[in-house]
């Protein structure tokens, strides 16, 4: 707080530890957080861990203990870092796009060592590893489910130039129960869940039913057009097939009666008996492909 203080008022600062890539790094990133907006969104706050962090010379190899060696060199020095990040999301909820189970995962995933990101004391470390070749970037894993990590009480046009001033009274500095608290069932089930959880889950669910709704909409079209594609070719077929079958058929039904008509007086006759029932067929027939047509949009 006193770094983004004096930075504000135009004065330069300085920091400088007894190494430079713990408590400095701390500091550091944590004055940008205030400071700069950007470093509040998803993709800034990966920038922010990658330069201040990463590139600075952290050693997450010796403070995570991730092979044996000096207990001395172990400290949680990135899970100060996280948890103090999720004490201003805290406080000033609509200044970060992120929420906290986006914290939660980086920093799970800074011990798991399933990706390469963490891995290594300094860059000149991880590029003998061949990290960048042999290994996956948690930052391209965040990315691909950044749906997942939206704030639903982000709000970008309050937040452009905020300077934020946290409080720092002991009453407002709360035990993270989401983090070192989360397998526990008793505590979870009497801390209930979180506002901002429950937004978020209605903010997925409301995304999910929108395209399924979308999906739903285009098979619909798509039948329709089908159903009235295969209307126009029935259509066109019965006209031309049924005056045919029409005459036929009187001519046929004349000839066993005993008739001694011509083929004129045939075709007459047929036309004249016969055109009112074949014209009453074709008007069914066309209103049962019309009814089905009906119910297939409907559908």
């Amino acid at each position: 707080i006193f770094i983004a203080e004096a930075l504000v008022n135009g004065v330069s600062v300085i920091v400088h530890c007894s190494d430079g890539w713990d408590r400095t790094s701390q500091t550091c990133a944590l004055a940008q957080l205030l400071l700069d907006p950007f470093y509040r969104t998803i993709q800034g706050f990966q920038a922010l861990i990658q330069k201040d962090w990463l590139t600075f010379g952290h050693k997450f190899t010796d403070r995570c203990g991730f092979v044996a060696g000096d207990p001395k060199e172990t400290s949680p020095i990135m899970t100060q870092f996280i948890d103090t990040t999720w004490q201003l999301l805290r406080q000033f909820p609509a200044a970060f796009q992120f929420n906290e189970k986006y914290l939660v995962d980086i920093h799970d995933h800074v011990y798991s060592c399933q990706f390469g990101t963490f891995v290594g004391n300094c860059e000149r470390e991880r590029q003998e590893l061949r990290l960048a070749e042999r290994t996956y970037s948690l930052w391209g894993h965040l990315t691909n489910s950044a749906d997942e990590y939206i704030n639903p009480m982000f709000d970008p046009t309050n937040s452009t130039n905020e300077v934020l001033t946290p409080s720092t009274l002991p009453q407002n500095i709360l035990f993270w129960r989401g983090l070192y608290s989360r397998y526990e069932a008793g505590l979870q089930q009497a801390r209930g869940p979180e506002v901002i959880d429950l937004l978020t889950l209605t903010q997925i669910s409301t995304a999910s039913l929108e395209d399924h709704a979308k999906h739903l909409s285009r098979r619909v079209d798509g039948l329709r057009s089908m159903i009235s594609s295969n209307s126009k070719a029935t259509a066109g077929v019965v006209k031309k097939f049924l005056p045919s079958m029409v005459n036929i058929t009187a001519g046929v039904a004349n000839i066993a009666g005993g008739g001694s008509s011509s083929p004129r007086s045939i075709q007459n006759s047929s036309e004249q008996g016969e055109a009112k029932p074949s014209e009453k067929r074709f008007a069914d027939l066309k209103t049962g492909l019309s009814v089905d047509k009906c119910e297939s949009s409907k559908f």
